[in-house]
């Protein structure tokens, strides 16, 4: 899916993914969770976005958990991000 890219990480598709390196640097989780919405909508075979949530804990390990409708049923996930090696 869209969210384990970096924005600008691909040569062939440098608009594709998220800003991760600015969005958690910074303390605007609105941006983020836009940012993360529209990775998941922008994702070939997701029709809607049924619910986000977004946790970053203290030891600054990023949780999204999400649920879409895809074009075959609704799909439940959660996709994890160490936020601590980006340095």
């Amino acid at each position: 899916m869209n969210l384990n890219m970096f924005l600008g990480d691909c040569f062939f598709a440098t608009n594709v993914g998220i800003d991760w390196l600015n969005l958690l640097g910074g303390k605007d989780r609105v941006s983020l969770n836009l940012a993360i919405n529209t990775a998941i909508l922008n994702t070939v075979g997701v029709t809607g976005l049924v619910q986000t949530s977004l946790t970053l804990n203290s030891s600054r390990q990023l949780t999204v958990n999400y649920t879409v409708n895809t074009v075959y049923s609704t799909l439940s996930g959660q996709f994890q991000f160490d936020t601590a090696t980006l340095g």
